[in-house]
């Protein structure tokens, strides 16, 4: 029987996932990095993930954000169960409802920062707002900025492009991968207070994997991953759930 977090604030969760396992396979070998997973994430929550190095954070995320296909498991998206969509619905769910912010910027290095925050626009196939892509740009510090290739830019400058380029498409969902892990402290705070204030002035839901503690104090709820399974749920009150 699946357990049920108390304390959550909406019956109807906006990413629902059962029993999820992921395997991988190397020749005769099999690893199973993810061995059942059951977590439920509503609207506007700020989850942070964490664990050690292979516990399977990193995996769970690609799972959450339909970068990956689960080898067993259910995973409700809105109510739709996103393992019976063809490749061509993911893509298109994952370009409308997903920004994704990793520790590797991924910009594309022969495009600019503008033409690299605008793909997602193009992929979603929405209307491109220049004006408000060069008022954003100001607001974060890369101003006349944005008409550099990456390897012109600084790493900060780098991890804001890739932030931009996370939001041009208004996400429900942001999905951050140590997301500050490459940036000095003071960058490292200013990136993920952008984040944070998504999260609670625009009700962003926002899912981050991360070592850093002071990272994970102030999430919402905090799960801790352990070879592949939840051992643990704790919600910003202090209390704590055993999987």
């Amino acid at each position: 029987m699946k357990k049920t977090i108390p304390g959550t604030r909406n019956p109807t969760a906006l990413l629902r996932i059962q029993n999820l396992k992921k395997s991988f396979q190397m020749g005769t070998v099999t690893t199973d990095v993810l061995r059942g997973v059951d977590l439920e994430i509503f609207e506007g929550d700020f989850l942070a993930i964490v664990g050690a190095s292979g516990s399977g954070k990193s995996t769970l995320l690609n799972m959450i954000g339909l970068l990956d296909l689960q080898t067993s498991g259910k995973i409700f998206l809105k109510g739709h169960d996103v393992a019976h969509m063809s490749d061509d619905q993911r893509a298109d769910l994952r370009s409308k409802v997903f920004g994704f912010v990793f520790q590797q910027y991924n910009l594309i290095p022969w495009l600019s920062a503008f033409e690299n925050v605008t793909l997602p626009l193009i992929f979603a196939r929405k209307k491109i707002d220049e004006a408000q892509i060069s008022e954003q740009s100001k607001s974060i510090g890369l101003g006349e900025r944005m008409h550099h290739r990456p390897f012109e830019l600084s790493g900060g400058e780098q991890q804001r492009v890739a932030l931009m380029r996370a939001l041009s498409n208004d996400p429900d969902i942001i999905i951050g991968d140590e997301p500050t892990g490459n940036l000095d402290s003071e960058t490292g705070h200013r990136i993920l207070d952008m984040l944070i204030d998504l999260n609670k002035m625009k009700k962003k839901t926002l899912i981050i994997v991360t070592h850093d503690a002071s990272i994970a104090k102030r999430a919402d709820k905090v799960i801790i991953l352990k070879d592949g399974l939840i051992i643990k749920h704790q919600l910003k009150n202090g209390r704590v759930y055993i999987a």
